[in-house]
């Protein structure tokens, strides 16, 4: 029997031992009795916390954004809309890099989000919130001079599917580079919109 511990340390051994489980056998194989097993869980136990593996994954994806949410609060705080969006760009790319596994479930979910109503619900506003920050800055970088006239939703919508396609690659394809992506992308999505100073300062 496993000691009694607190719930939110619980339920993120849950999340960690479902997410594994998950990758390892593919979401329509993997069961509630191998999330107990592998979480050190009876399955009755496990029943306690969630009602079945739909619940699971849609807990593990609402927490599984949370770190790409404080990537967005950092950047906010920032006073010039160049160097948010640059900071966005490397931080973004450069978390999903170093959490492949995370990463991964990551892709997995968005699959699975087809047939899930409640999961699709949750992208949906995830999608809306992150394609409205990119918006604000680019927005940001109108007021302040930096940034020349564009379409500020057409391309925060672009940058949004660009960053989650980089990462795929990166997921995917051994030969891809983090370096040259977020070259790549800040040069589309910042140099080509920079309006470029003067030595006086002026444009």
């Amino acid at each position: 029997m496993t000691a009694k511990q607190p719930k939110e340390v619980r339920l993120r051994q849950i999340l960690d031992a479902a997410v594994a489980v998950f990758l390892e056998n593919g979401y329509e194989r993997a069961s509630m009795e191998k999330i107990a097993a592998r979480s050190g869980l009876t399955k009755g136990g496990l029943y306690h916390h969630f009602k079945g593996k739909d619940d699971i994954l849609l807990e593990a994806t609402r927490r599984f954004a949370e770190p790409v949410t404080e990537i967005m609060g950092k950047t906010a705080s920032r006073t010039s809309a160049e160097k948010a969006l640059r900071g966005l760009i490397r931080q973004y790319l450069g978390y999903w890099d170093s959490h492949r596994t995370e990463l991964a479930f990551y892709f997995l979910s968005m699959v699975k989000a087809v047939r899930l109503p409640h999961l699709a619900k949750l992208y949906e506003g995830y999608g809306l919130q992150v394609v409205a920050f990119y918006r604000g800055i680019f927005e940001n970088g109108f007021r302040s001079g930096e940034f020349r006239r564009h379409d500020a939703e057409v391309r925060a919508t672009a940058l949004a599917s660009a960053l989650d396609g980089a990462a795929g690659i990166l997921l995917v394809d051994p030969q891809s580079n983090l370096r040259s992506f977020t070259a790549a992308l800040e040069q589309c999505f910042v140099d080509d919109i920079l309006i470029k100073k003067k030595a006086g300062g002026r444009p």
